[in-house]
């Protein structure tokens, strides 16, 4: 394990302090960091842009203010609200942790990282970041911007998807962590990761830790922290079905909870493989391209005509038909809104 010197240690707390509190920026929940405003904040911020989560975050503590607001509301308005913020997941289960929390704990987000664990989409660096933000109680966290952070500082050439690499590094965050203001050093060495030790053309003269980067010293900064090569996106073919009706309305079908963009609304989707014969002729309207995490989809368009006991709609769990006035009041996975401006409906889309 790389070590660090109680001098390293102490300068490292110091001058990360002192830089968030001239440097940070003016995120929502900061001036109020309640253990609910925290947790929202954490979960939405999840593999997703501070600027795509910003606009999200504000909408969402509107309708929901209070984590009772979250819990008494129907799962359908969460994944509304959720619209378009992808990972649909992290949705539904912090709809099921909200209603934990008012069974289990009496309303009251745990302060403790253990008991935080148990609830559904907190893991790790999240039970660590409310523990720490909201409660300002010394918990270790590691999510991409420490561990670059980290990586750099200490020059660590392992690659960090190996489990000894993570072990070392949560250990590393552990040893850092302070007893006094442990709120303000967590977050500064998140936003010291995110806004001058990026990714690609970090502003290593703007670092608080320069004169004690190693991999700085070393000239390895473009080359930490190491990743192992990517794996192979796998390609899906998929064939969406366009089915309108006179009155101009749109088929859409919502998910199984269970599955793929589960509780979202979107058009009928089929393995192209099982495309009815009858539609095989049919002519392409339009195609699309969207990459999720583990799988690049490639969808074809086709404009069916569709009845609502069709077979092909026995699998999803609710069929609607809608107007373009009326998707905006729906849970629509990105996906959807680009079917959406392809065929021309998304007069009322959410962007």
């Amino acid at each position: 394990m790389k070590t660090i010197a109680p001098s390293t240690v102490a300068a490292i707390r110091k001058n990360i302090v002192v830089w968030f509190t001239r440097s940070s920026r003016d995120l929502p929940w900061r001036n109020k960091p309640t253990p609910y405003r925290v947790w929202v904040a954490e979960i939405m911020a999840q593999q997703t842009r501070m600027n795509t989560v910003l606009p999200y975050y504000r909408r969402f503590l509107r309708r929901f203010p209070t984590l009772k607001k979250l819990a008494d509301a129907e799962i359908d308005e969460v994944l509304t609200l959720w619209s378009g913020l992808g990972y649909y997941r992290r949705a539904r289960a912090m709809h099921q942790t909200a209603r934990l929390v008012i069974k289990q704990h009496n309303g009251r987000m745990p302060a403790d990282v253990d008991a935080l664990r148990k609830l559904p989409g907190i893991g790790r660096y999240t039970a660590g970041a409310i523990v720490s933000i909201a409660f300002n109680r010394p918990a270790p966290i590691l999510d991409g911007n420490v561990t670059r952070v980290l990586t750099r500082i200490l020059d660590i050439d392992a690659p960090i998807e190996k489990s000894a690499t993570k072990n070392q590094l949560w250990q590393i965050a552990e040893q850092l962590v302070p007893d006094d203001n442990p709120r303000a050093f967590n977050e500064g060495l998140m936003e010291l990761g995110a806004l001058v030790c990026t990714p690609r053309s970090p502003v290593c003269l703007e670092c608080p830790l320069k004169r004690l980067c190693r991999a700085r010293r070393m000239g390895t900064i473009g080359d930490r922290p190491v990743t192992t090569a990517p794996v192979a996106v796998p390609r899906v073919d998929l064939i969406g079905l366009v089915s309108f009706r006179c009155d101009g309305s749109l088929l859409l079908v919502q998910n199984e909870f269970d599955g793929l963009f589960g509780g979202l609304w979107q058009i009928p989707l089929l393995n192209r493989h099982k495309l009815p014969a009858n539609y095989q002729s049919l002519k392409t309207i339009g195609s699309i391209t969207h990459i999720l995490t583990h799988r690049r989809l490639h969808i074809r368009l086709i404009r069916v005509p569709i009845k609502r006991n069709s077979r092909l709609l026995k699998s999803y769990r609710d069929v609607r038909w809608v107007r373009n006035n009326e998707v905006k009041e729906m849970a629509l996975a990105s996906l959807t809104q680009k079917v959406l401006r392809l065929i021309g409906f998304d007069d009322q889309a959410k962007p």
